[in-house]
């Protein structure tokens, strides 16, 4: 599991790369990670805590990567300008809704990837 979950994720984060489509491939890319790695997984018919597991283990990834850089820029906005200090609770709505953006898309890529098995 947490080899297709790896495959996955880094399968998403290579779809942020192409500097021209990703506008498209940008916001599928867990969805896209998702299907990879659910035809990763071992087994005939995983079940849903297994493919659950690997949509978690691709949300700590990309959310953490997500949060990371976002406050990273929050951090270099507030020393250029002090007056717009964004502050904490942006970054937690960041880290949240990727976190639920994620796991969502991952989980659905997750669930079309291994159902198209043979």
């Amino acid at each position: 599991m947490s080899r297709a979950a790896f495959i996955g994720a880094g399968v998403a984060l290579l779809c942020l790369l192409p500097p021209i489509l990703h506008f498209i491939t940008g916001p599928l890319s867990p969805a896209i990670g998702g299907f990879v790695g659910g035809m990763q997984l071992p087994g005939r018919r995983p079940s849903l805590a297994t493919i659950a597991g690997m949509a978690g283990v691709m949300t700590l990834i990309l959310a953490t990567t997500i949060t990371a850089f976002t406050a990273i820029g929050l951090t270099v906005a507030a020393n250029i300008d002090e007056e717009r200090n964004f502050g904490s609770e942006v970054l937690l709505f960041v880290a949240l809704f990727s976190a639920i953006y994620v796991f969502g898309f991952s989980f659905l890529g997750g669930l079309f990837g291994s159902s198209f098995r043979k």
